[in-house]
């Protein structure tokens, strides 16, 4: 009996020492751990949308199975390198609206900057990483340049003739003047021709852009501007404005959102923007290609 128990004892300690050699590994096995660390591809279709003192930058999500998130930054024109601004997971579903995406709405992720950074008429640079589960990031997918400026929505336009001083509008200023003010940029006016016309002030241009909303008129063109100075006026019509102090430009648009023709209460309504950087023709939506390192 004694016997019998000592060899299930040793049957027993050499099957278990056999073990590891029939599952084919063994306790000194020396084979590598697979990290991975291969960065996944930078998002696609990088751009951002100019708004009143904040940014808003739009990509198209990544494919990879293991993506994690994407990271934003920003950097200042002088600035020698970005700074991180912040982070998205790579299922959050983007929360603002998209204008004039060229592809489906669906596919956009995006992120606000409305950080008290930023200033109107200060210029930004934006950039937008992937990173994956491990922790990899990928290189910028685009720089994308933008530089916020005020806006306005709902901005009433009387006509010339039924209110003189309720007619034209000053876009440095906000404020809506007398038309014959020295510093007023566009006024409105029933022409002689039975017409209504959005008229340029002294030292300003104008060109209608046609039926493009006004989030659509992304940069201010460098020509084609009415001689006569005035363009008539079309519901659902955008128009370029350009403004010229001295050796400086500023340039700015309007949408003509409603327009009232009846004699005695003749106005329009119009959403407006200004960009109060000198000569800086960005309005709405930047699209700046190339790979950044």
């Amino acid at each position: 009996m004694e016997r019998g128990k000592r060899m299930s004892g040793a049957f027993v300690a050499m099957t278990l020492a056999l073990l590891p050699f029939v599952a084919g590994c063994s306790c000194d096995c020396d084979d590598p751990v697979v990290v991975d660390s291969t960065p996944p591809n930078p998002p696609d279709g990088v751009f951002s949308v100019t708004r009143d003192g904040g940014v808003e930058i739009y990509w198209i999500p990544g494919w990879e199975g293991d993506l994690a998130g994407y990271r934003i930054y920003r950097a200042r024109p002088n600035d020698t390198e970005f700074t991180l601004i912040g982070t998205t997971d790579a299922d959050d579903v983007c929360p603002i609206g998209i204008p004039l995406n060229p592809y489906s709405s669906e596919d956009f992720q995006c992120y606000e900057d409305f950080s008290l950074a930023i200033v109107n008429g200060d210029t930004w640079y934006y950039a937008v990483t992937s990173v994956d589960q491990n922790g990899n990031e990928s290189d910028y997918a685009y720089e994308v340049e933008d530089t916020p400026r005020p806006e306005g929505y709902d901005l009433v336009l009387v006509e010339r003739s039924e209110g003189p001083n309720g007619s034209g509008f000053n876009f440095e200023n906000e404020t809506v003047q007398a038309w014959d003010a020295l510093d007023t940029d566009i006024y409105f006016e029933f022409g002689s021709d039975g017409v209504f016309y959005i008229v340029a002030g002294t030292g300003v241009s104008i060109q209608d852009w046609g039926v493009i909303d006004l989030l659509s008129v992304d940069w201010a063109p460098s020509s084609g501007w009415a001689a006569s100075g005035r363009a008539e006026v079309t519901v659902g019509h955008s128009y370029v404005i350009r403004i010229r102090t001295g050796q400086v430009n500023h340039y700015a648009a309007v949408e003509i959102r409603d327009l009232t023709p009846g004699a005695g209460s003749r106005s329009i309504t119009v959403d407006w923007a200004y960009q109060t950087d000198d000569d800086n023709q960005q309005l709405f939506l930047a699209r700046t290609g190339g790979d950044s390192q």
